[in-house]
């Protein structure tokens, strides 16, 4: 079972005085001693043996996701609560998930980003993109921190998580100061995930800061240069430039009919071989041959 937070709505806090009480369900099944597993020659013929763990964790997340469709919540928190603080990730993250939303809790971001750290930190993608949200938006007891949440989108976007990818595109597409000093890093790292790999078929071609003629002229390209293509707008794409360090100058547009699929990337560099294209990237705004 996994739990979504994407759209991060909160439901009115359910107080289950239950949960505080000796009596309740938690307090039994925490306090309740298990029984030790028979060994040796006190096993009785025919007695069926122990479950193993990951089954064990298995049965009890699909009992808590019943209990939680059923809007039983005091049951659900009893079943993930043990699971959780015995380190299993999906545990970790559902319980938090309850913090964050109120379910059957006081509605508390402090232990909801106490779970989801230690799920994230078990590699737990929806864990680290629930973190990154917690930042971003910074509502309630979390402070925003967008550098920060940029640290667990990217995170999750390694990972293949498809909101956390399209968080960071949108980010660079925009400019967002969160992404302010590494737009250069997030391409190099994400590559392909953030779109198609393209690369300068023109001799020359000038990437401008808005799909139009009149847009200045950020930097220039050689041919064979390697881009990301974030966006189509009509006949132009905005790119991201890779190879490209310069903070100001790599997220640009270009006239996309001088932009074709490049060649997969070797895995590596052989000792001395020449990592950038073979003509560097230029601010020179002059010259012959250039296209747009």
């Amino acid at each position: 079972m996994q739990l979504r937070t994407a759209m991060f709505v909160r439901l009115l806090p359910l107080l289950l005085l239950t949960l505080l009480s000796p009596t309740s369900p938690c307090a039994q099944q925490e306090t309740t001693p298990p029984k030790a597993a028979a060994t040796g020659g006190n096993n009785k013929a025919g007695a069926k043996p122990a479950a193993k763990p990951e089954l064990d964790a298995a049965r009890i997340l699909e009992k808590s996701e019943i209990a939680l469709r059923n809007g039983d919540f005091a049951e659900a928190f009893c079943q993930l609560r043990p699971l959780a603080r015995a380190g299993n990730a999906e545990a970790q993250y559902n319980i938090g998930w309850m913090y964050h939303n109120g379910y059957g809790l006081r509605v508390n971001d402090n232990l909801a980003l106490e779970w989801w750290r230690k799920a994230s930190e078990q590699g737990y993608t929806e864990a680290s993109f629930s973190i990154g949200m917690l930042y971003n938006l910074g509502e309630g007891q979390i402070s925003k921190n967008l550098p920060r949440a940029v640290d667990y989108y990217l995170m999750a976007a390694r990972a293949g998580h498809d909101e956390a990818i399209i968080i960071l595109r949108s980010m660079l597409m925009r400019d967002d100061r969160a992404v302010e000093g590494r737009k250069h890093a997030l391409l190099e790292t994400l590559g392909e995930r953030l779109g198609p790999r393209l690369q300068i078929s023109a001799n020359r071609l000038n990437i401008r800061a808005r799909p139009s003629l009149q847009g200045a002229v950020l930097v220039r390209l050689e041919k064979g240069w390697p881009v990301i293509e974030l966006h189509r707008q009509g006949k132009w794409s905005q790119v991201g430039i890779l190879r490209h360090d310069d903070e100001d100058t790599v997220i640009g547009w270009a006239w996309n009919r001088y932009l074709q699929k490049a060649p997969k990337p070797s895995p590596g560099p052989s000792p001395g071989q020449e990592t950038r294209p073979p003509e560097a990237a230029s601010k020179d705004k002059t010259g012959d041959h250039v296209r747009h």
